[in-house]
């Protein structure tokens, strides 16, 4: 007994033609979406944080079962530098440019507090 209401079949090209321009459509509107966090300083700070939080620049092999759990991560912050260029393809250069000087005011930041509290 079929309980899905979907008919499916190998011929149906038009639900595949469909189908395919959906995904197309879905994707364009991702990229469209990255598009306008990425205009901003502060977007593009925190992208990047979050690919840097999936492993991008360390190896992710620990000898037991987190390594498929790194690289599992370390994936999706793949697909995420392959969607900012499909914005940009020198966007994550810029952002990797950028981020040496957003670790720079994180050091200013830190400072300050420390002179503030050393006294």
């Amino acid at each position: 007994m079929n309980r899905n209401p979907r008919k499916y079949s190998v011929t149906d090209h038009e639900g595949a033609e469909r189908q395919r321009l959906r995904e197309q459509i879905v994707k364009d509107m991702h990229i469209n979406d990255l598009a306008e966090i990425v205009k901003t300083e502060s977007g593009r700070r925190w992208v990047y944080s979050i690919i840097e939080r999936c492993h991008i620049f360390q190896p992710v092999m620990t000898g037991n079962s987190y390594t498929f759990f790194n690289d599992g991560m370390r994936q999706i912050g793949l697909m995420i530098i392959g969607e900012l260029a499909c914005v940009d393809r020198d966007l994550f250069g810029k952002m990797f440019a950028e981020s040496f000087k957003w670790n720079e005011q994180v050091e200013a930041i830190l400072h300050n507090w420390e002179e503030e509290n050393n006294d």
